[in-house]
């Protein structure tokens, strides 16, 4: 995550303690398209497009938001 600037003349909001106490001091971790879309193999849940099903052999796109969160989607859909 980046930290936010800081209006108090530190170098960034997560090294000023008046920045921690008002909140967040990191941006969020941003959706992130991983590769090109590709065949699928199993069936599962797209959450782009309001659950519906992905087949197998429909085209999904792989797509990351920081370390720990993946989501694969209809080739056309965006988390």
């Amino acid at each position: 995550m980046t930290p936010l600037p800081c209006p108090h003349n530190m170098p960034n909001a997560a090294t000023c303690v008046d920045c921690i106490e008002a909140g967040p001091v990191a941006t969020p971790e941003q959706w992130t398209k991983v590769g090109a879309p590709f065949t699928a193999a199993f069936a599962g849940t797209c959450v782009g497009c309001d659950a519906t099903e992905i087949s197998p052999g429909q085209q999904v796109q792989r797509w990351d938001r920081g370390p720990n969160r993946t989501a694969y989607v209809h080739a056309r859909c965006a988390p």
